[in-house]
């Protein structure tokens, strides 16, 4: 929390020692709040929510305030769905999730600590920018207007599709997994962001199998095809080291973590 930024915004690094471009990034910043909301649900301990409600508040009032009829926009680095295959999820898609999401984690945590009437301002705002959400990109038959895997993952996990819909977009969801697989591929498209809810997403469908068909995979992308490489560790890219190619793939060299949280984050 010492790191936040005079807009009420969290970096993407603390300690916060240098920035890239713009001093936070959609989602990245968002750990301010996820962070806590996490320790909570592990530990039972809401002290850890007491000590940072502060500057939770302050990170909503500034998301508040940069929000545009209760939908994120396209601002901060552009890392967005990091790392992801395919069509691009727009920024302002994901800023608009996390805005919820965020919003939907301070409603629960008012509550523990007995913050009814801030519980109460948050749901509220959830409740409109779902509906905001829902006007703009949920099509009659669950579709959405961003025609991407991360697009129906995080839109099911932050609950933004309506309750009679859920089923249809997980459908297209688990169709859109299965049309990508081939010989080679696996058929995840879904980057940092997309990957961390696509597992838990698929089985709360009713899609388990094909969630565990996706973990227990050896095609590129997959956890299993890094593990055919030789890796002990999570990597920051699916293919930062091959048996064919060494070190002298598609990945850059200058950005190539081989102990990464990112795509372990299924691993609950």
């Amino acid at each position: 929390m010492e790191s936040q930024r005079p807009s009420g915004t969290f970096p993407g690094y603390a300690p916060y020692p240098f920035q890239h471009g713009w001093d936070f990034g959609t989602a990245w910043c968002d750990a301010g709040v996820i962070c806590p909301w996490t320790i909570w649900q592990a530990y039972g301990d809401t002290r850890i929510i007491e000590r940072c409600w502060p500057f939770m508040v302050r990170f909503l009032e500034w998301r508040k305030a940069v929000s545009k009829g209760f939908l994120g926009i396209n601002h901060g680095n552009d890392w967005g769905d990091w790392l992801s295959f395919g069509g691009k999820t727009p920024l302002e898609y994901i800023d608009t999730a996390y805005f919820a999401y965020s919003t939907k984690l301070m409603a629960e945590m008012a509550n523990a600590i007995g913050k009814e009437k801030e519980a109460a301002e948050y749901r509220e705002l959830f409740a409109n920018i779902k509906w905001a959400f829902s006007k703009k990109y949920v099509k009659p038959d669950g579709a959405l207007n961003v025609d991407t895997e991360t697009a129906c993952a995080l839109a099911l996990y932050v609950d933004l599709v309506p309750a009679e819909l859920r089923k249809a977009t997980g459908a297209i969801l688990a169709k859109k997994l299965r049309d990508g697989e081939t010989a080679d591929n696996s058929g995840m498209t879904t980057g940092f962001i997309g990957t961390r809810p696509l597992l838990s997403v698929l089985s709360d469908v009713g899609q388990n199998d094909l969630a565990v068909k996706h973990f227990q995979s050896r095609k590129f992308p997959s956890w299993g095809y890094e593990v055919e490489q030789g890796a002990t560790t999570i990597w920051e890219r699916w293919n930062s080291f091959t048996k064919d190619k060494g070190f002298g793939g598609e990945q850059n060299a200058s950005m190539n973590s081989f102990s990464h949280y990112s795509f372990g984050a299924v691993c609950e």
